[in-house]
């Protein structure tokens, strides 16, 4: 897909922020599963969805406003419960942006993972793959320290009534000062879906080039 970069994706640095330019990433893998299951209401349907458990996403250079960049993803095959799928965003061919993603097909009646083999008409999969790796879990430091907290609220929420995926970069992009929000890498893992009116305690730590940020339900 070809995705013409508008100030509607700006940010204060006046280059399309993380955030916007991970949510054209996603988009363009739900197009294709848009195409592929007819419908995304008919995919909700079949009784199972995708779940994000993490993703690793590196920005090799910032990505400019009003420039059309191309944005490919593919799925790899990675086991009977792990599915990756990866991303890259070009311009001139030349490479801006790659990131690896990690899922998990659920069951939406149990909350159990599925096998990929038990999953109706799964995309096809490739081998191809990327320097971005979303194999590895965040070993988050000790030391952290609760700086401010979010209310889970409607605009946060995606077709599953869940915080949608992309919100999370958002939230760690706002807890960085405007002289750190060109990122060189960006990493998250997803450990517990968040819900309308719940409230996650935000904790921080700056380890030199390093930013930790966790996310704490109040429960």
């Amino acid at each position: 897909r070809k995705y013409f970069t508008t100030s509607q994706f700006a940010d204060a640095k006046s280059q399309v922020s993380a955030a916007h330019l991970y949510r054209l990433m996603l988009e363009t893998s739900c197009l294709q599963l848009y195409e592929h299951y007819t419908s995304l209401e008919e995919l909700k349907r079949s009784g199972f969805a995708y779940i994000l458990s993490r993703v690793d996403i590196i920005f090799h250079k910032p990505v400019q406003l009003y420039r059309e960049y191309l944005f490919s993803t593919w799925a790899r095959s990675s086991g009977i419960l792990k599915l990756f799928r990866n991303f890259t965003v070009e311009f001139g061919g030349d490479l801006a942006a790659e990131a690896s993603t990690l899922w998990a097909a659920v069951d939406l009646n149990t909350r159990k993972l599925i096998k990929n083999t038990d999953v109706p008409d799964p995309v096809q999969c490739f081998d191809q793959d990327i320097t971005a790796d979303a194999n590895n879990r965040i070993f988050i430091p000790e030391g952290l320290v609760k700086i401010s907290e979010k209310k889970i609220s409607y605009s946060d929420l995606d077709l599953y009534d869940h915080m949608n995926n992309t919100k999370y970069v958002e939230l760690v992009c706002d807890i960085l000062p405007l002289s750190l929000q060109t990122l060189s890498r960006l990493r998250i893992d997803f450990v517990r879906e968040c819900k309308l009116g719940e409230i996650i305690n935000i904790f921080y730590l700056a380890d030199g080039n390093d930013h930790y940020v966790k996310g704490v339900k109040e429960d």
